[in-house]
């Protein structure tokens, strides 16, 4: 991540003819790089950790074999509808900012956390822990990335910024809400302050 953050910062990165398209593309490359340039930043930490197993497969087999038939239909309706929702806003030709904010809004950090904490805890009969597990490893994946927000964070700073998927946004939420020192700011009023 250092010597990429370096190249980008003197100008070299998308002169580079080894990077993938992962690196080319990526919110990461994109969005976190340009932000941490133009806010003269020496570092851009990575925080992801994905020694995780997300069994989903298990836990609708799980939920089939327990016929719970409206568990599976509440979860499958309300990807479609977060699918759908997401494709007719790109159709519409929002823009790029627009379609952030409705990913980071509140109704979707929402549906995340009940998909993630409470939907999945359901799956299966009382001798199925498929989704529990997922539940737990979804937990630990953001909970280990929390630590490292809190690690690279020194007392001195008055304000961090993180990058991650809305979901991750959504936990990372839960565990500031618990938190006395940290506080949310959401996007929008990041944004509006400019």
């Amino acid at each position: 991540m250092d010597s990429l953050y370096q190249l980008y910062t003197e100008d070299l990165y998308f002169a580079n003819d080894s990077l993938s398209d992962f690196y080319l593309k990526n919110e990461i490359f994109q969005l976190a790089f340009r932000t941490a340039k133009e806010n003269n930043l020496e570092r851009v930490y990575a925080i992801d950790y994905n020694e995780t197993d997300f069994p989903f497969e298990a836990v609708m087999t799980d939920m089939r074999k327990n016929n719970q038939s409206e568990l599976i239909e509440e979860i499958e309706d309300g990807i479609k509808v977060m699918i759908s929702e997401f494709d007719s806003k790109i159709e519409s030709g929002i823009s790029l900012i627009e379609l952030t904010y409705y990913l980071n809004s509140p109704e979707l950090r929402s549906f995340s956390n009940q998909f993630h904490n409470n939907l999945m805890l359901l799956a299966g009969g009382t001798s199925d822990f498929n989704g529990p597990f997922l539940s737990s490893e979804w937990f630990k994946r953001n909970l280990y990335m929390w630590s490292l927000i809190q690690k690279h964070t020194l007392e001195s700073d008055d304000r961090i910024m993180v990058l991650a998927g809305s979901s991750h946004i959504a936990m990372f939420e839960l565990f500031i809400n618990r938190n006395d020192n940290w506080k949310v700011k959401e996007l929008r009023e990041v944004m509006e302050e400019k």
